[in-house]
């Protein structure tokens, strides 16, 4: 496999430092609030514990690309790729890492689901043609005693169908992840997408930088150039 450019490497690995961070932040917070009892809750009615103890995620963010000079690129924004310009995509798998139900004595999930096999998959749609779209190769791996519970990735997209010269291709990503023992029927798919583009202020619309996005797929567009 090719290996990730420099430049993307720094920024993989500070998103992991960040979902790491966070996790000791929420594992923390929700701890606190099963002391207080539902009393405490926002929510209409628990799902499984309390606060709603989530097994398993995964997140999405990109696509990235490194910046070139001038006339040959890749140029900004990262989701409007040129035909044959390299773009990556960043992976995260989530355990929970708290004792399940938030309960002290228990084990986690992440120990439960520990050393079962899962799959990620990324299923991609030509909207441009409403076909299928050239999925990226698949992960396949298994749990393991990673740091905080977060296991991460890193995809090359493409290579892409050469679009048509003034009719850019525009595709949907979507990912998946199941886990591939009977024994343990867990599965899921990516909810929240980061888009790590920026979008400045123009014609007085607002600056819009990078965010999240929620029950939206990854959305970007390959172009001739």
């Amino acid at each position: 496999m090719a290996e990730l450019p420099q430049e993307l490497q720094q920024q993989f690995e500070e998103y992991q430092d960040m979902f790491k961070r966070r996790t000791d932040a929420y594992v923390k917070k929700a701890m606190e609030l099963n002391k207080k009892g539902p009393s405490a809750s926002r929510i209409g009615e628990p799902i499984s514990g309390w606060p709603p103890y989530p097994w398993i995620n995964i997140l999405v963010a990109g696509p990235f690309q490194t910046v070139g000079a001038p006339p040959s690129g890749p140029f900004k924004p990262s989701k409007i790729i040129a035909y044959r310009d390299p773009a990556y995509i960043f992976t995260f798998v989530w355990r929970n890492p708290a004792p399940i139900n938030w309960i002290p004595g228990t084990p986690s999930a992440c120990q439960v689901l520990n050393g079962r096999k899962f799959q990620v998959n990324f299923e991609v749609v030509n909207l441009t043609y409403v076909t299928q779209g050239p999925d990226l190769r698949e992960i396949q791996d298994t749990f393991s005693n990673a740091p905080q519970c977060i296991q991460m990735y890193w995809r090359r997209m493409g290579p892409f169908p050469e679009p048509q010269q003034g009719k850019p291709d525009l595709y949907d990503l979507h990912t998946t992840i199941d886990v591939i023992e009977h024994e343990q029927p867990v599965a899921g798919f990516a909810t929240w997408i980061f888009d790590p583009d920026y979008d400045p202020h123009w014609l007085f619309f607002p600056d819009v930088g990078p965010h999240w996005q929620y029950e939206r797929p990854m959305q970007y567009m390959v172009y001739q150039r």
